[in-house]
């Protein structure tokens, strides 16, 4: 058994585990989490575990020390996004988000074979079927079991020849890299690859550049139009930001909300600031109403710009914060308009 508090990247599972597996492998033998939250610490706790370690596939919650249940990034992500989760859930004890949340929790034995739990995984429920296990070792002692790790582990001990099993991979990859209302990149996979791309452009010494943008008054949408409204707002947005940009290297993801967080690599500040332009009469075009927009008679966003050229010393962090302080000015300054960082490194 092995089990990590940290996250681990699935070359380093392949590395250190996969290459020792055998026929009967059991669950235990897989890098497992076993981080833990009390029940009554208040979910930003939660939500800054979920931050420090973008791999972490769920946390455990217990009561003075005792297993209560676990709480899965997904699931986490998901209720977080809906309109007042972070008025309703952050401050508040954690007990309260398991409640809202209805986890239906999975408990594989320890000892279980990785073939035989990879099959009972794939006979869950539609909505479950891509959660995260939770493995029982015995002695009151639980860990969480990535579904990742146990897809690629079954495959190391025995292909994937089934085509059902291949196709629930090929699904769970595009379901974790995909926010669920929006059907465009989520944040887990901006912070994978924005990383990916800050590194890239500091071995090119070349601009990267990215868009922070906002939906204008989106609160006051939402309690006038509705929730279904709202989340229907959001959809229609998020696709016309993704058809604003044209180059297979550029994405746009959703940073959470109303927010999203468009990345141009080897983009200048003027070619940025067109891109930008070209979401915001974009935006315009659709011309959603908002009655309750006080600079506009339909949505519109404002967005901030950053670019930068990455640098070794330079934390990648950065150039967010820049794009986010231009999106903080733009939205002070009226809405519906574009800024520049003005800031230089």
């Amino acid at each position: 058994m092995q089990t990590q508090t940290l996250t681990t990247s699935l070359s380093e599972i392949n590395q250190k585990i996969l290459s020792s597996l055998h026929l009967n492998s059991t669950i235990q033998e897989l890098l497992l989490y076993s981080i833990e939250i009390d029940i009554l610490n208040p979910g930003e706790e939660l939500a800054k575990t979920f931050r420090d370690f973008p791999l972490l596939p769920g946390v455990l919650i217990v009561k003075q020390g005792k297993f209560m249940n676990m709480i899965s990034r997904v699931h986490f992500l998901e209720i977080m996004s809906h309109p007042y989760s972070l008025e309703l859930f952050m401050k508040r004890p954690i007990k309260i988000l398991l409640e809202a949340l209805r986890v239906q929790s999975f408990i594989f034995s320890g000892d279980m074979t990785i073939r035989d739990a990879t099959k009972k995984s794939l006979q869950r429920p539609t909505e479950v079927l891509y959660e995260p296990i939770i493995v029982d070792l015995s002695n009151q002692k639980y860990a969480v079991a990535d579904i990742h790790q146990l897809l690629m582990a079954h495959s190391e001990i025995h292909e994937l020849t089934t085509k059902k099993l291949k196709q629930a991979y090929n699904e769970l990859e595009i379901l974790t890299n995909l926010d669920g209302l929006t059907n465009i990149y989520n944040r887990r996979y901006f912070n994978i690859c924005y990383e990916q791309e800050w590194q890239r452009m500091t071995r090119k010494k070349e601009y990267l550049s990215i868009i922070m943008c906002d939906i204008d008054y989106f609160k006051q949408y939402n309690d006038y139009y509705g929730h279904l409204a709202g989340d229907e707002c959001i959809y229609k947005i998020a696709q016309t930001i993704k058809n604003s940009i044209k180059r297979s290297s550029d994405f746009v993801a959703r940073y959470g909300g109303e927010e999203f967080v468009v990345v141009l690599p080897d983009t200048s500040t003027k070619g940025a600031i067109k891109i930008a332009e070209d979401i915001k009469d974009n935006v315009k075009k659709i011309q959603i109403p908002h009655k309750k927009s006080s600079i506009s008679e339909y949505i519109s966003i404002s967005l901030g710009v950053a670019t930068i050229i990455p640098k070794v010393d330079i934390p990648s962090h950065i150039l967010i914060s820049m794009a986010d302080q231009a999106l903080y000015t733009a939205k002070n300054k009226g809405r519906n308009r574009i800024e520049i960082s003005q800031k230089n490194l």
